[in-house]
């Protein structure tokens, strides 16, 4: 408890629900209390007057109110690039370089910055270890040990957020979107598609765009 008194309120939390999340495995099935820390979080991080801190508050938001296989992974990315918001930052990221196998929080914020920057094309796990200059075997042990993936498949699901995030856009053709996001053909697309989020493009498009109710009724019935 001692080491965490330097840190902010919203610091703790992080730290808090980056346990919480990154601990467990399986399906997403938060808790009230869970939700709650969750609110607090980013209803501090639309305060804070920062648009990057109101932009990863925002997809906070919208990861918590469209759950799906990989909510856990999402949310775990979204903590982690949302303690550089904080106050105690530095004390906060050595608290996160303590905690063991994985990326460290500054190979963390890195990489999501690379990611960011990068066309889908190039999102690689050779690619990603080259940019933040580690071996091809220590990025297998350093994602698996955050995440248990492996650096492809996690950059995968990666790829799968962007084209989510390009479906919402209904002037843009499924075979665009494939290509867009590194997809050979749109046979692979839909089926990679399907695998990380349990529905076809065409039908997450159309669940995507409807009421926010009706998207909560279906997955609790799924």
């Amino acid at each position: 408890m001692k080491r965490n008194a330097n840190l902010s309120h919203e610091a703790r939390l992080i730290l808090a629900l980056l346990e919480r999340v990154g601990g467990a495995r399986g399906a997403w099935l938060p808790d009230n209390a869970l939700l709650r820390d969750f609110d607090t979080l980013i209803d501090h991080l639309l305060a804070q007057g920062n648009p990057q801190c109101a932009s990863l508050g925002a997809l906070m938001r919208d990861a918590l109110a469209a759950t799906h296989a990989g909510t856990r992974g999402v949310l775990h990315g979204l903590l982690m690039a949302s303690a550089a918001c904080t106050d105690g930052t530095d004390h906060l990221a050595l608290l996160l370089d303590a905690r063991g196998a994985g990326l460290s929080a500054a190979q963390r914020l890195h990489a999501l910055g690379w990611i960011a920057g990068s066309p889908a094309q190039r999102l690689t796990p050779s690619a990603l270890a080259q940019a933040l200059g580690m071996s091809r075997q220590n990025l297998v042990r350093a994602i698996n040990g955050e995440t248990g993936e492996t650096p492809k498949r996690w950059l995968l699901r990666i790829r799968i957020k962007r084209a989510r995030n390009l479906l919402t856009d209904p002037g843009l053709a499924l075979n665009d979107i494939a290509l867009m996001c590194g997809f050979s053909s749109h046979a692979h697309f839909s089926r990679t598609f399907r695998d990380i989020t349990g529905m076809t493009p065409q039908r997450w498009r159309k669940w995507r765009g409807g009421p926010v109710a009706a998207r909560r009724r279906d997955l609790s019935g799924s």
